[in-house]
């Protein structure tokens, strides 16, 4: 029952709004109601054209990995020569870190399921609505999945966490002798109460990224460790 929520919802909120249809997540999961671990980012970069994507059934087969389909392989197919975006290959490495200890029950996703190049493009016009429609995703699937832990990366994210959350946040680490920054929260989502470990660390996307790749590697083993327990 609880799968057809997810399912239905999705469905129905991943219908295209202004040419693209938005993304819930990225995941390996044939079920990502079972994910414990979110890695949530801002927004994402490369938006899905439905003419490229093939139809909405298409779609929900690639997002629940099934029927031949997956989401990394549209997510290929639609980035095509130029490969995985600079972000990706981030998300890609902190994934094999969580993989490392154990920790492979994991959703990718972002606090805004909306496709910008840049986060500031969101305040254009030709996205108008679009951040309305990827918070109501993030919203949906956070209080369907409820997962116990949430990797938030870059300030953007935290932000926009906290403001959902009705919490407050520490910022993410700024030196590697910060060491590991999280948060136990105490919140009511969807009038229920909710309370997930948040995890706070430097944006994986450029211009960010580049500022701290020096230790990321060291901090995100770290990060890792911690998740697992």
């Amino acid at each position: 029952e609880h799968m057809n929520t997810l399912e239905a919802k999705i469905r129905r909120l991943t219908q295209p709004v202004n040419g693209q249809f938005p993304r819930p997540w990225m995941t390996d999961m044939v079920n990502p109601e079972e994910a414990r671990v979110f890695i949530v980012g801002q927004n994402q970069a490369t938006g899905f054209p439905p003419a490229l994507v093939g139809g909405h059934k298409v779609y929900i087969d690639a997002l629940f990995n099934r029927n031949g389909r997956s989401c990394r392989q549209l997510y290929d197919a639609i980035r095509g020569p130029e490969g995985p975006s600079p972000t990706r290959k981030n998300i890609d490495a902190l994934r094999e870190a969580l993989a490392h200890v154990g920790v492979h029950d994991v959703l990718e996703t972002n606090v805004i399921c909306y496709s910008t190049p840049m986060s500031s493009d969101l305040a254009h016009q030709a996205h108008q609505g679009g951040k309305e429609a990827g918070r109501a995703i993030f919203l949906a699937i956070l209080e369907i999945i409820r997962p116990v832990a949430l990797i938030a990366h870059g300030a953007g994210a935290n932000k926009e966490l906290a403001r959902l959350l009705c919490t407050h946040l520490p910022s993410p680490p700024s030196r590697q002798a910060d060491g590991v920054i999280r948060s136990r929260v105490d919140a009511q989502l969807g009038g229920v109460a909710y309370a997930p470990m948040i995890f706070a660390i430097p944006s994986l996307a450029p211009p960010k990224w580049n500022s701290w790749r020096g230790w990321a590697q060291t901090h995100l083993a770290e990060v890792c460790s911690e998740v697992r327990k």
